[in-house]
Protein backbone atom coordinates (compact mmCIF):
# COMPACT_ATOMS: atom_id res chain seq x y z
CA UNK A 1 0.00 0.00 0.00
CA UNK A 2 1.21 3.47 -1.10
CA UNK A 3 2.02 5.52 1.62
CA UNK A 4 0.82 9.57 2.01
CA UNK A 5 4.70 10.46 0.93
CA UNK A 6 4.86 7.77 -1.89
CA UNK A 7 2.19 9.64 -3.28
CA UNK A 8 3.63 13.17 -3.53
CA UNK A 9 7.41 11.95 -4.40
CA UNK A 10 5.40 10.33 -7.53
CA UNK A 11 3.25 14.03 -7.97
CA UNK A 12 6.66 15.86 -7.56
CA UNK A 13 8.50 13.42 -10.16
CA UNK A 14 6.05 13.28 -12.85
CA UNK A 15 5.10 17.39 -12.60
CA UNK A 16 7.04 19.36 -15.24
CA UNK A 17 8.87 21.83 -13.98
CA UNK A 18 7.88 25.73 -15.84
CA UNK A 19 8.19 28.72 -14.90
CA UNK A 20 5.16 31.26 -15.63
CA UNK A 21 4.06 34.82 -14.89
CA UNK A 22 1.34 37.35 -15.68
CA UNK A 23 0.55 38.66 -18.93
CA UNK A 24 1.42 42.59 -18.72
CA UNK A 25 -0.35 45.48 -19.77
CA UNK A 26 1.03 48.59 -21.70
CA UNK A 27 0.36 51.29 -23.69
CA UNK A 28 1.41 49.85 -28.12
CA UNK A 29 0.94 51.10 -31.38
CA UNK A 30 0.51 48.64 -34.23
CA UNK A 31 2.91 48.93 -36.90
CA UNK A 32 3.57 47.50 -40.53
CA UNK A 33 6.60 47.63 -41.94
CA UNK A 34 8.27 48.24 -45.45
CA UNK A 35 11.39 48.72 -46.75
CA UNK A 36 11.97 51.96 -49.03
CA UNK A 37 14.64 53.77 -50.33
CA UNK A 38 16.23 57.57 -49.98
CA UNK A 39 16.83 59.92 -52.36
CA UNK A 40 17.68 63.83 -52.56
CA UNK A 41 15.39 66.54 -52.17
CA UNK A 42 17.84 68.03 -54.17
CA UNK A 43 19.81 67.00 -57.24
CA UNK A 44 21.19 69.27 -59.75
CA UNK A 45 23.58 68.32 -62.83
CA UNK A 46 26.03 71.68 -63.52
CA UNK A 47 25.82 72.64 -67.52
CA UNK A 48 27.39 75.60 -68.71
CA UNK A 49 24.88 78.14 -69.95
CA UNK A 50 28.38 79.87 -72.46
CA UNK A 51 30.50 77.70 -74.55
CA UNK A 52 34.47 78.43 -74.42
CA UNK A 53 37.51 76.84 -72.50
CA UNK A 54 37.01 75.50 -69.24
CA UNK A 55 40.25 77.45 -67.56
CA UNK A 56 39.41 76.77 -63.94
CA UNK A 57 37.48 74.10 -61.43
CA UNK A 58 37.39 75.67 -58.05
CA UNK A 59 36.46 72.73 -55.63
CA UNK A 60 37.05 69.71 -54.02
CA UNK A 61 35.42 66.50 -55.41
CA UNK A 62 33.42 65.07 -53.07
CA UNK A 63 33.46 68.27 -50.86
CA UNK A 64 30.27 70.34 -49.41
CA UNK A 65 29.31 73.38 -51.40
CA UNK A 66 27.21 75.94 -50.53
CA UNK A 67 24.99 78.17 -52.73
CA UNK A 68 26.37 80.43 -54.93
CA UNK A 69 30.25 78.81 -54.01
CA UNK A 70 31.96 79.55 -57.56
CA UNK A 71 32.50 76.11 -59.28
CA UNK A 72 33.90 76.48 -62.62
CA UNK A 73 35.12 79.77 -65.05
CA UNK A 74 35.17 79.92 -69.00
CA UNK A 75 37.29 82.39 -70.51
CA UNK A 76 35.81 85.31 -68.45
CA UNK A 77 38.46 87.72 -70.84
CA UNK A 78 36.85 86.59 -73.94
CA UNK A 79 33.11 87.44 -72.55
CA UNK A 80 34.65 90.70 -71.06
CA UNK A 81 35.76 91.96 -74.61
CA UNK A 82 32.29 90.92 -76.13
CA UNK A 83 30.51 93.03 -73.41
CA UNK A 84 33.18 96.14 -74.19
CA UNK A 85 32.07 95.57 -77.26
CA UNK A 86 28.66 95.92 -77.33
CA UNK A 87 28.98 98.70 -74.64
CA UNK A 88 31.04 100.59 -77.10
CA UNK A 89 28.22 100.14 -79.81
CA UNK A 90 25.73 101.58 -77.77
CA UNK A 91 27.60 104.33 -77.10
CA UNK A 92 28.07 105.05 -80.50
CA UNK A 93 24.56 104.24 -81.31
CA UNK A 94 23.80 107.26 -78.51
CA UNK A 95 26.18 109.65 -80.32
CA UNK A 96 25.03 109.61 -83.94
CA UNK A 97 21.27 109.70 -82.12
CA UNK A 98 22.79 112.49 -80.32
CA UNK A 99 24.17 114.01 -83.55
CA UNK A 100 20.65 113.59 -85.25
CA UNK A 101 18.32 114.76 -82.59
CA UNK A 102 20.72 118.26 -82.47
CA UNK A 103 20.35 118.36 -86.55
CA UNK A 104 16.42 117.90 -86.38
CA UNK A 105 15.04 121.58 -85.72
CA UNK A 106 17.46 123.39 -88.07
CA UNK A 107 15.92 121.08 -90.95
CA UNK A 108 12.61 121.77 -89.75
CA UNK A 109 13.21 125.25 -89.76
CA UNK A 110 14.43 125.17 -93.21
CA UNK A 111 11.63 123.27 -94.43
CA UNK A 112 9.04 125.69 -92.67
CA UNK A 113 11.09 128.66 -94.01
CA UNK A 114 10.48 126.88 -97.25
CA UNK A 115 7.03 126.39 -97.82
CA UNK A 116 6.21 129.97 -96.48
CA UNK A 117 8.47 131.77 -99.28
CA UNK A 118 6.51 128.72 -101.72
CA UNK A 119 3.49 130.41 -100.90
CA UNK A 120 4.42 133.61 -102.37
CA UNK A 121 6.58 132.48 -105.02
CA UNK A 122 9.94 133.39 -103.88
CA UNK A 123 11.07 129.98 -103.85
CA UNK A 124 10.89 127.31 -106.44
CA UNK A 125 8.81 123.65 -105.90
CA UNK A 126 12.32 122.14 -105.94
CA UNK A 127 13.87 123.99 -103.55
CA UNK A 128 11.05 123.19 -101.06
CA UNK A 129 10.92 119.56 -101.74
CA UNK A 130 15.22 119.33 -101.34
CA UNK A 131 14.09 121.01 -97.91
CA UNK A 132 11.20 118.80 -96.60
CA UNK A 133 13.13 115.64 -97.75
CA UNK A 134 15.90 116.55 -95.49
CA UNK A 135 14.21 116.96 -92.85
CA UNK A 136 12.15 113.87 -93.46
CA UNK A 137 15.03 111.83 -94.00
CA UNK A 138 16.89 113.07 -91.03
CA UNK A 139 13.65 111.82 -88.66
CA UNK A 140 14.11 108.63 -90.51
CA UNK A 141 17.91 108.25 -88.89
CA UNK A 142 16.41 109.06 -85.89
CA UNK A 143 14.03 106.61 -85.87
CA UNK A 144 16.26 103.78 -87.22
CA UNK A 145 18.89 105.39 -84.30
CA UNK A 146 16.02 104.70 -81.38
CA UNK A 147 15.79 100.80 -82.95
CA UNK A 148 19.60 100.97 -82.99
CA UNK A 149 20.07 101.81 -79.43
CA UNK A 150 17.49 99.54 -78.33
CA UNK A 151 19.31 96.60 -79.97
CA UNK A 152 22.63 97.73 -79.19
CA UNK A 153 21.23 97.65 -74.91
CA UNK A 154 19.94 94.32 -75.70
CA UNK A 155 23.16 93.06 -77.13
CA UNK A 156 24.74 94.38 -74.14
CA UNK A 157 22.68 93.01 -71.69
CA UNK A 158 23.20 89.79 -73.26
CA UNK A 159 26.99 90.47 -72.96
CA UNK A 160 26.33 90.86 -69.33
CA UNK A 161 24.40 87.73 -68.59
CA UNK A 162 26.93 85.79 -70.96
CA UNK A 163 29.89 87.24 -68.67
CA UNK A 164 28.18 85.98 -65.35
CA UNK A 165 27.74 82.36 -66.94
CA UNK A 166 31.32 82.31 -67.32
CA UNK A 167 31.42 81.96 -63.43
CA UNK A 168 29.09 78.90 -62.74
CA UNK A 169 27.95 79.21 -59.14
CA UNK A 170 26.77 76.11 -57.06
CA UNK A 171 22.70 76.28 -56.98
CA UNK A 172 22.15 74.67 -53.92
CA UNK A 173 24.05 74.13 -50.68
CA UNK A 174 25.11 69.91 -50.87
CA UNK A 175 27.42 67.35 -51.86
CA UNK A 176 29.58 68.00 -55.17
CA UNK A 177 30.88 64.58 -57.46
CA UNK A 178 33.80 64.36 -59.18
CA UNK A 179 34.48 66.57 -62.39
CA UNK A 180 33.19 65.50 -65.11
CA UNK A 181 35.18 67.59 -67.49
CA UNK A 182 38.89 68.75 -66.84
CA UNK A 183 40.49 72.71 -67.31
CA UNK A 184 41.57 72.69 -70.95
CA UNK A 185 38.15 71.15 -72.10
CA UNK A 186 36.12 72.95 -74.61
CA UNK A 187 32.44 73.14 -73.05
CA UNK A 188 29.05 73.45 -75.41
CA UNK A 189 26.72 75.51 -73.90
CA UNK A 190 23.86 73.63 -72.45
CA UNK A 191 25.37 70.11 -73.74
CA UNK A 192 28.59 69.48 -71.58
CA UNK A 193 27.58 68.34 -67.96
CA UNK A 194 30.61 69.60 -65.51
CA UNK A 195 29.38 67.68 -62.23
CA UNK A 196 26.50 67.33 -59.97
CA UNK A 197 25.36 68.02 -56.87
CA UNK A 198 22.67 66.45 -54.37
CA UNK A 199 21.75 67.31 -51.34
CA UNK A 200 21.65 65.64 -47.82
CA UNK A 201 19.84 67.49 -45.57
CA UNK A 202 16.79 66.96 -45.22
CA UNK A 203 16.71 63.45 -47.27
CA UNK A 204 13.31 61.86 -48.57
CA UNK A 205 12.31 58.06 -48.21
CA UNK A 206 10.29 56.47 -50.91
CA UNK A 207 8.43 53.35 -49.80
CA UNK A 208 5.37 51.42 -51.11
CA UNK A 209 2.36 50.13 -49.21
CA UNK A 210 -0.49 47.95 -49.92
CA UNK A 211 -4.18 48.75 -50.22
CA UNK A 212 -4.50 46.92 -46.53
CA UNK A 213 -1.87 49.29 -44.98
CA UNK A 214 -3.89 52.27 -46.95
CA UNK A 215 -7.04 51.02 -45.38
CA UNK A 216 -5.88 50.92 -42.04
CA UNK A 217 -4.54 54.57 -41.79
CA UNK A 218 -8.03 55.63 -43.28
CA UNK A 219 -9.91 54.26 -40.47
CA UNK A 220 -7.36 55.40 -37.42
CA UNK A 221 -7.87 58.83 -39.05
CA UNK A 222 -11.84 58.57 -38.65
CA UNK A 223 -11.30 56.72 -35.26
CA UNK A 224 -9.32 59.96 -34.54
CA UNK A 225 -11.71 62.09 -35.95
CA UNK A 226 -14.65 60.32 -33.83
CA UNK A 227 -12.59 61.05 -30.64
CA UNK A 228 -12.82 64.39 -31.43
CA UNK A 229 -9.26 65.08 -32.08
CA UNK A 230 -7.43 65.72 -35.31
CA UNK A 231 -5.62 63.58 -37.32
CA UNK A 232 -1.94 63.26 -37.14
CA UNK A 233 0.34 63.48 -39.57
CA UNK A 234 1.65 60.26 -40.97
CA UNK A 235 5.29 59.86 -38.88
CA UNK A 236 7.69 57.33 -40.10
CA UNK A 237 10.71 55.85 -38.53
CA UNK A 238 13.19 53.83 -40.59
CA UNK A 239 16.77 52.35 -39.79
CA UNK A 240 19.36 51.16 -41.99
CA UNK A 241 20.04 47.74 -43.21
CA UNK A 242 23.77 47.64 -40.28
CA UNK A 243 21.03 48.51 -37.63
CA UNK A 244 18.81 46.06 -35.71
CA UNK A 245 16.65 47.99 -33.56
CA UNK A 246 14.24 51.03 -34.34
CA UNK A 247 15.15 52.90 -31.34
CA UNK A 248 17.96 54.39 -29.28
CA UNK A 249 18.92 53.40 -25.43
CA UNK A 250 16.75 56.23 -24.29
CA UNK A 251 13.82 54.38 -26.88
CA UNK A 252 13.82 57.39 -29.30
CA UNK A 253 13.55 56.79 -32.62
CA UNK A 254 16.76 56.55 -34.15
CA UNK A 255 15.28 58.24 -37.86
CA UNK A 256 12.17 59.09 -38.19
CA UNK A 257 10.40 61.67 -40.83
CA UNK A 258 6.92 62.98 -41.82
CA UNK A 259 4.73 61.71 -44.40
CA UNK A 260 4.36 64.62 -47.02
CA UNK A 261 3.55 63.84 -50.21
CA UNK A 262 1.60 60.45 -51.65
CA UNK A 263 0.71 59.56 -55.40
CA UNK A 264 -2.85 60.40 -56.21
CA UNK A 265 -3.74 56.83 -57.29
CA UNK A 266 -3.03 53.45 -56.27
CA UNK A 267 -1.21 51.55 -58.54
CA UNK A 268 -3.90 48.97 -59.77
CA UNK A 269 -1.33 46.83 -61.45
CA UNK A 270 0.66 46.53 -57.81
CA UNK A 271 -2.38 47.15 -55.48
CA UNK A 272 0.27 49.76 -53.94
CA UNK A 273 0.15 53.68 -53.32
CA UNK A 274 3.80 55.59 -53.57
CA UNK A 275 4.68 57.89 -50.19
CA UNK A 276 7.44 60.04 -49.75
CA UNK A 277 8.75 60.97 -46.11
CA UNK A 278 11.24 63.87 -45.44
CA UNK A 279 13.35 63.32 -42.96
CA UNK A 280 16.21 65.41 -41.14
CA UNK A 281 19.85 64.19 -42.02
CA UNK A 282 21.96 66.71 -40.37
CA UNK A 283 26.08 66.07 -40.62
CA UNK A 284 27.84 65.25 -37.48
CA UNK A 285 30.50 68.07 -36.61
CA UNK A 286 33.36 65.68 -37.14
CA UNK A 287 32.05 63.73 -40.07
CA UNK A 288 32.42 64.41 -44.03
CA UNK A 289 28.89 63.08 -45.00
CA UNK A 290 25.37 62.69 -43.49
CA UNK A 291 25.34 59.27 -42.28
CA UNK A 292 22.24 58.54 -44.80
CA UNK A 293 23.07 59.24 -48.46
CA UNK A 294 20.69 58.96 -51.23
CA UNK A 295 20.55 55.43 -53.03
CA UNK A 296 20.51 53.78 -49.85
CA UNK A 297 17.72 50.93 -48.49
CA UNK A 298 16.15 51.74 -45.34
CA UNK A 299 13.45 49.56 -43.54
CA UNK A 300 10.60 51.64 -42.61
CA UNK A 301 8.01 51.10 -40.09
CA UNK A 302 4.30 53.18 -39.96
CA UNK A 303 1.74 53.50 -37.30
CA UNK A 304 -1.78 51.88 -38.23
CA UNK A 305 -3.48 52.89 -34.71
CA UNK A 306 -3.19 55.12 -32.10
CA UNK A 307 -1.45 54.48 -28.95
CA UNK A 308 -3.36 51.80 -26.64
CA UNK A 309 -3.74 49.42 -23.79
CA UNK A 310 -3.15 45.79 -24.54
CA UNK A 311 -1.91 42.16 -22.16
CA UNK A 312 1.62 41.37 -23.97
CA UNK A 313 3.39 38.42 -23.27
CA UNK A 314 6.67 37.03 -24.33
CA UNK A 315 7.22 35.58 -27.46
CA UNK A 316 9.41 32.98 -25.69
CA UNK A 317 5.82 31.43 -24.21
CA UNK A 318 4.54 30.79 -27.67
CA UNK A 319 5.11 27.45 -29.58
CA UNK A 320 3.88 26.79 -33.78
CA UNK A 321 1.70 23.98 -34.53
CA UNK A 322 0.45 23.24 -38.06
CA UNK A 323 0.97 27.29 -38.47
CA UNK A 324 -0.87 28.14 -35.98
CA UNK A 325 0.44 29.34 -32.40
CA UNK A 326 -0.91 28.76 -29.32
CA UNK A 327 0.32 28.87 -25.17
CA UNK A 328 -0.42 27.09 -22.04
CA UNK A 329 -1.47 28.56 -18.98
CA UNK A 330 -1.37 26.97 -15.34
CA UNK A 331 -5.22 26.41 -14.26
CA UNK A 332 -6.07 25.99 -10.52
CA UNK A 333 -5.25 21.88 -10.40
CA UNK A 334 -2.00 22.89 -11.49
CA UNK A 335 -2.28 21.62 -15.18
CA UNK A 336 -0.94 22.81 -18.52
CA UNK A 337 -4.35 24.07 -20.83
CA UNK A 338 -3.44 24.75 -24.36
CA UNK A 339 -4.70 28.07 -25.58
CA UNK A 340 -5.18 29.72 -28.88
CA UNK A 341 -5.17 33.39 -28.70
CA UNK A 342 -5.64 36.08 -30.52
CA UNK A 343 -2.90 37.85 -31.73
CA UNK A 344 -1.31 41.21 -32.65
CA UNK A 345 2.22 42.41 -33.38
CA UNK A 346 5.87 41.57 -31.85
CA UNK A 347 6.81 44.31 -30.23
CA UNK A 348 10.65 45.84 -30.34
CA UNK A 349 11.69 44.07 -26.66
CA UNK A 350 10.00 40.31 -28.02
CA UNK A 351 6.69 40.90 -26.31
CA UNK A 352 3.92 40.07 -28.46
CA UNK A 353 0.41 41.74 -28.28
CA UNK A 354 -2.22 39.43 -27.09
CA UNK A 355 -5.65 40.51 -27.93
CA UNK A 356 -7.82 38.02 -26.74
CA UNK A 357 -8.25 35.08 -25.43
CA UNK A 358 -6.28 35.12 -22.36
CA UNK A 359 -6.96 36.91 -18.80
CA UNK A 360 -4.45 40.04 -16.77
CA UNK A 361 -4.62 37.03 -14.23
CA UNK A 362 -3.54 33.74 -16.24
CA UNK A 363 -0.41 31.89 -15.19
CA UNK A 364 1.38 32.25 -18.83
CA UNK A 365 3.74 28.94 -18.59
CA UNK A 366 6.93 30.55 -20.22
CA UNK A 367 9.30 27.98 -20.16
CA UNK A 368 9.77 24.15 -20.53
CA UNK A 369 7.06 24.27 -23.50
CA UNK A 370 8.94 21.24 -25.69
CA UNK A 371 7.69 18.92 -23.04
CA UNK A 372 4.22 20.16 -22.31
CA UNK A 373 1.03 18.54 -23.29
CA UNK A 374 -2.88 19.35 -22.85
CA UNK A 375 -3.42 18.36 -19.07
CA UNK A 376 0.21 17.73 -18.30
CA UNK A 377 0.41 18.59 -14.29
CA UNK A 378 3.40 21.33 -13.46
CA UNK A 379 5.57 21.99 -11.29
CA UNK A 380 5.37 26.01 -11.42
CA UNK A 381 7.93 28.62 -10.44
CA UNK A 382 7.00 32.33 -10.50
CA UNK A 383 9.11 34.44 -12.38
CA UNK A 384 9.65 37.96 -13.91
CA UNK A 385 10.62 39.04 -17.55
CA UNK A 386 14.23 40.48 -16.73
CA UNK A 387 15.02 36.81 -14.90
CA UNK A 388 13.58 35.00 -17.88
CA UNK A 389 15.48 37.05 -20.47
CA UNK A 390 18.80 37.32 -18.15
CA UNK A 391 18.35 32.95 -18.06
CA UNK A 392 18.07 33.11 -21.79
CA UNK A 393 20.86 35.25 -22.84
Amino acid sequence: MMGKNDAEDRVKRTSIPVETMNPLRRDVIDYEEFTGDTRAVDDVTIQAQVSGILTKCDFAEGAFVKKNDILFEIEPELYQAALDTAVGNLNSARGELAVLRAREPQLRIERDRNAKLLASNAVSRSDFDEAKAAHDECLAKIEKADADILKAEAEVQEALINLKYTKILSPIDGYISRKLVTEGNLIRDHQTELAQIVSHDPIYVFFYIDETTFLKLIENAKQQAAAGTDPEELHIEFRLTSEESWTDPDGKPLHAGTVRYSDPQMDAASGTLLLRATCPNPRAADAQVSEIIPGMMVHIRIPVTSRYSALVVPEEAFGTEQGTRYLYVKDAEGKAQMRRPQLGPLQEDGMRVVRSGIEETDEVIVSGLLRLRPGSEVEAKETTLEKLRRGIE
